[in-house]
């Protein structure tokens, strides 16, 4: 199975579980995801991606396009630029005003 960004992953077991990771970034080594609801940031390698999903530890679970992906990948760069989600930003977040919250 190809990953895309947009791909939403469930974590089933491991210092993740219960978190889903939405894919917002891929290079040649490395997946960058954002855990949701912790909002954090997850760079996985890719053989570390692919052992998880081989093994049950984590799995498929939707795509998701459009407002969601944007939102993902903006949350994710704030998080990239602050290291921390505030309980402010996250309240943009859910009233889908994330481009008040990402500038």
């Amino acid at each position: 199975m190809n990953i895309n960004k947009g791909d939403l992953f469930a974590v089933q077991s491991g210092d993740y579980v219960g978190q889903m990771f939405a894919v917002v970034d891929l290079t040649t080594d490395v997946i960058d995801c954002l855990s949701v609801p912790d909002m954090k940031n997850v760079n996985v390698t890719k053989e570390k991606f692919d052992f998880g999903r081989n093994n049950g530890i984590i799995e498929y679970v939707d795509t998701h396009n459009g407002c969601l992906s944007s939102n993902s990948r903006s949350i994710y760069k704030k998080c990239e630029l602050s290291g921390v989600l505030t309980p402010y930003t996250f309240t943009l977040y859910k009233n889908n005003r994330v481009n008040d919250f990402a500038s």
